[in-house]
C-alpha cells in the first residue's frame, strides 16, 4: 500500500519477466495451476485475473541470475478528515534491525464460460520472509531487505499437487529483494536478485515480489492527524490485463505511541475497453466487459520496525468478451483473496 506524490528514483536496469495475469478464451482452471496463482496474489497482494487451463504452453526457463532495480510509480493521498485532537504528524522512522513475518493467502476462484462452470477452493500458501532494516539517506527514508526463508501449501492439497509444486516453490526460497520506503509509507523503489533458474509460471512471482513491502506500511498523509482521521489513496491495478484505478481509504481507529491502527476500504472499476495482450491466441480479440475489484481490511502498523499485522480480503469480479474466427465466447470469473500478515517467531 503505498499512496503520495511521485518521488525521483532508481531507473529500471535489466527488463522485468513479463507478467502473466492475462485474459485467455475460457478453459478448466487446473488446481496446480490455481495454486501457483494465489502464491502469486501472496507476492503481489492481488489476484490475478482470467487466465489459461491444461491448453497453457509448456513453461519455460528464465535466465539466472536476474537483478532489477525499478522505480515504483507512486499513487496520491488526499486527506478526508484530519480526527480528533490530539493530532500529530505521522512519519515512519525504521531503526536498524531485523524481524521475520509470516503471510497467508487463501484464494477462491469461480469461473463460468457459456454453459461451463468451475469453482476452486484452493489450499492456503504460507510464507515466511525475514525483513532487515537501517536508515537510509538523511534518516528519513529506510532501507528493507527482504529474504523468502519458506514457502508451504497448507492443509488441502492432494500428494501429487504436492509433488508437482514442490520443486517450484523449493526455488523461490532464497528470492531477496531490496527496497526504499520514504517517511511517508511511500514505497520509493525495488530491486530484486533471482540466482535460480524458475518456470515462466513463476515469472509473475518474481516480478510481483516488491509489492511485499506495501503490506508493511501504509501511505501517510502530509497532515497532522488523530484518531477519527481519513485519507484516500488513487493507484493503478493491473487487473485482467487492463490498469484499473483503484481509491482505498483509510481511517484510523487507535494511535498510541509508536504504532497506529487502521481499516481500510478499496474500489476499483473498469469497462468498455480493448485488451491487448500477447496471450491472446492470433485471430481473437479479447474485450473488457466490466471489472470491479473491492476490499476490506484492518491492521497495525509500527513507525520504528516493519513488524506489521494485517487482515485483508479483496473480491474482484470480471467479464471478458472473447472474439473468434469461428466463435465468440463471454467469460465471468470472481476471485476472492484472504490474506494475512503476522509477526513471526520459530516458536510459532
Amino acid at each position: 500500500m503505498t499512496g503520495g506524490a511521485a518521488r525521483p528514483g532508481v531507473g529500471r536496469t535489466h527488463p522485468r519477466p513479463p507478467l502473466r495475469c492475462r485474459p485467455v478464451p475460457p478453459t478448466p482452471l487446473r488446481r496446480t495451476t490455481a495454486i501457483l496463482l494465489a502464491i502469486v496474489a501472496l507476492h503481489s497482494l492481488s489476484a490475478c485475473g482470467l487466465f489459461g487451463g491444461e491448453d497453457d504452453p509448456t513453461p519455460t526457463t528464465a535466465p539466472a541470475p536476474i537483478t532489477t532495480t525499478t522505480t515504483v510509480p507512486a499513487p496520491t493521498t488526499e486527506l478526508l478528515d484530519p480526527g480528533r485532537e490530539p493530532r500529530r504528524a505521522l512519519r515512519f522512522r525504521f531503526e536498524a534491525g531485523e524481524v521475520t513475518i509470516r503471510t497467508i493467502v487463501d484464494l477462491a476462484v469461480v469461473q463460468q464460460a457459456d454453459e461451463a462452470f468451475f469453482a476452486l477452493d484452493l489450499p492456503p500458501v504460507q510464507q515466511t520472509v525475514r525483513l532487515t532494516t537501517a536508515p537510509a539517506g538523511d534518516g528519513r527514508d529506510a532501507e528493507v531487505s527482504l529474504e523468502v526463508t519458506a514457502l508451504t501449501l497448507g492443509a488441502g492439497a492432494t500428494a501429487e499437487e504436492r509433488e508437482a509444486l514442490e520443486a517450484e516453490l523449493g526455488a523461490l526460497v532464497g528470492l531477496r529483494g531490496t527496497g526504499r520506503i520514504d517517511e511517508l509509507g511511500r514505497v520509493v523503489s525495488f530491486d530484486y536478485d533471482l540466482d535460480v533458474d524458475v518456470s515462466a509460471d513463476l515469472d509473475p512471482i518474481v516480478a510481483g515480489f516488491g509489492d511485499q513491502l506495501e503490506a508493511l506500511v501504509a501511505p501517510l498523509p502530509e497532515e497532522p492527524v488523530g484518531v477519527g482521521a481519513r485519507w484516500r489513496t488513487t493507484t493503478a491495478a493491473d487487473l485482467g490485463g487492463t490498469s484499473v484505478p483503484v481509491a482505498t481509504v483509510y481511517e484510523v481507529t487507535e494511535l498510541t505511541g509508536d504504532q497506529v491502527s487502521y481499516s481500510s476500504t478499496g474500489e476499483g472499476t473498469a469497462a468498455d475497453r480493448p485488451i491487448e495482450s500477447p496471450e491472446v491466441p492470433t485471430g481473437t480479440t479479447a474485450h473488457l466487459v466490466e471489472v470491479r475489484t473491492t476490499s476490506q481490511g484492518s491492521g497495525t502498523l509500527s513507525f520504528r520496525s516493519p513488524a506489521a499485522v494485517a487482515v485483508v480480503r479483496s473480491d474482484t469480479i470480471q467479464s471478458v468478451r472473447f472474439e473468434g474466427p469461428d466463435r465468440s465466447s463471454v467469460v465471468d470469473q470472481q476471485t476472492v483473496v484472504d490474506l494475512v500478515v503476522a509477526p513471526f517467531s520459530d516458536d510459532g
